[in-house]
Parts: C-alpha cells; structure tokens; sequence
C-alpha cells in the first residue's frame, strides 16, 4: 500500500512466509522523512462491533473476565499471551511480534512501543494456539524463533515468491474461451445482459 502526504510517499508492504510461518510487514518512511509511530499490542476484548465476526465465529473473547490476559512489551517484541478460561481446559494462544527498526529509537510504552526518527521498521510476527499443554511460559521459545529468523524482507519475499509460482503452475484458471479474451468490456456486459 502506497499513499501520498505533504511529507511525500509512504509504503507498507507485507506477506506471509511459508518457510517461517510468520508475516512480515514493512514500513518505509518518505524520502527524507522518518517515521514517527507506537505500535502497540491489543487484547480482543472490550467493543464487540470494533472486532469483526469471521463466519458466524466473533473474534472477541467472549468472557474476557474468566482469561489469564498478559502484554510483555520490550524495545524490540511485543507480545499477548492469553490463558483460556480454565473450564475449556489447558488452552490459549500466543501472539509475539519482533520490531526491527532502521536508524531511529525505540521506547516502551504502556503495551507498546513508540518509534521515532527512523526510515524504515520491519515487523516480523505470529499467533500460536494451543489446544493443550498451554503456558505463559511458551513465549520464550516463540521469541526464541523470532529471533533466530535473518530479517531480510527481500530475500524472504524472494523465497516465498518461487515456492508459490511453483504451487500456482499446478493450476489453471479458464474463463471463458481465447475468443472471449478478446472482447472489449463492453462486449462482455452487452453479452451478459443477453443471456
């Protein structure tokens, strides 16, 4: 996504890697300018319309109260871990998200961390969930992987990139015929209101 201001243009890019399973996302500042931003981590409780509804499943915990809830936040990970209430058993997921920041500062804020002064700031995050054996204690190896991935978005993008063209030269999409290829698209709506 690319979009214009007085300060010029901004980008934010990402995917997921099939390699990692992580996503990435990419923020790059202007030309000569920096980014000023605080990224922070954000429980799915509170405001049931803010969160949406996936197929009938709604994305907000629905007895907050009853969940073990936890926000770490460091310069360079924040992270949300939740213990499901204890009558579902021992399950619960975990969402860590690792900031890397060119040039600029970093500074911990209430379930956050504000950025100042830098080009470009490279997240790179996933959600475990647990159907058993949860703890808060699985964060450390989550931040432990996170950690270990070399965070080069153009090398991943590139990776991601050949493993899928070649899952995607598996299939083949046809729509319609090679002379309807050819029509103009007020041939096809005219065709479409004949038929």
């Amino acid at each position: 996504v690319r979009w214009d201001t007085a300060d010029g243009i901004w980008e934010r890019k990402g995917f997921v890697s099939h390699r990692h399973n992580v996503f990435l996302e990419e923020i790059t500042a202007p030309a000569g300018g920096m980014l000023q931003m605080e990224l922070k981590m954000a429980a799915p409780v509170g405001n049931k319309e803010y969160f949406p509804v996936f197929y009938g499943i709604p994305t907000v915990l629905q007895h907050p109260e009853k969940c073990d809830l936890r926000i770490s936040v460091k310069e360079d990970m924040l992270i949300l871990s939740c213990a499901y209430a204890p009558a579902y058993g021992n399950k619960g997921y975990i969402s860590a998200v690792r900031l890397l920041i060119e040039e600029g500062n970093s500074e911990c804020i209430k379930n956050g961390v504000n950025i100042t002064d830098s080009r470009r700031v490279l997240l790179i995050g996933k959600t475990v969930k647990y159907e058993s054996a949860f703890s808060h204690d699985n964060i450390t190896a989550i931040e432990k992987e996170l950690r270990e991935i070399q965070p080069d978005y153009r090398l991943m993008a590139e990776e991601n990139r050949n493993y899928l063209s070649k899952k995607l030269e598996l299939s083949r999409f046809r729509f319609g015929s090679e002379q309807e290829y050819a029509y103009s698209t007020e041939e096809l709506l005219r065709e479409q209101h004949l038929s």
